[in-house]
């Protein structure tokens, strides 16, 4: 049994060599596909290239185009606007319009001195599952029991909030 699977292996390293080997030359004819194999290989090839442009593939390994089959890579395109909605979701655009609208002002980035505090103003609400809802169990005349009781205050369970007067 080991005979056979060290025979086998053998066999597959010795196909997957020969495939490479008609390669090595590294050149085609100006005619030809640069993806056709020489003829003296008479074994075939399961996998496919849907490439729509002529390009070279190197025996290690690399990949590469030149200038004028970069397509969306941007290495000739410095200066020009592109719309990159589609690309990092952590960005906020903004047109010129939407930015008048809401007073929106960019300047240069300069060195300067930098505060670690900055002072701001808002509002702080319970978290949603925090609040809770009470319902009267009776019909009557709702009085706060405490006067400083105001939105937002901390109370504890069985604590008495209000009274109902019949």
């Amino acid at each position: 049994m080991k005979t056979y699977i060290v025979g086998a292996l053998i066999a597959i390293a010795l196909l997957i060599s020969g495939c490479h080997a008609g390669n090595k030359n590294g050149s085609s004819s100006a005619g030809k596909d640069p993806h056709e194999h020489l003829d003296e290989h008479n074994h075939s090839h399961s996998h496919d290239h849907d490439h729509d442009h002529d390009h070279d593939h190197s025996s290690d390994g690399t990949h590469s185009h030149s200038a004028s089959e970069e397509g969306d890579h941007h290495s000739t395109d410095a200066g020009h606007d592109h719309d990159h909605s589609s690309g990092e979701t952590d960005e906020i655009h903004f047109s010129r319009q939407q930015a008048e609208v809401v007073g929106l002002e960019t300047e240069q980035v300069a060195p300067g001195s930098f505060s670690y505090v900055i002072k701001t103003s808002g509002h702080i609400q319970a978290a949603q599952g925090d609040e809770v809802i009470i319902a009267a169990t009776s019909n009557g005349i709702v009085s706060y029991t405490s006067p400083s009781l105001t939105d937002g205050s901390a109370v504890k369970s069985g604590h008495s909030i209000v009274t109902i007067s019949a």
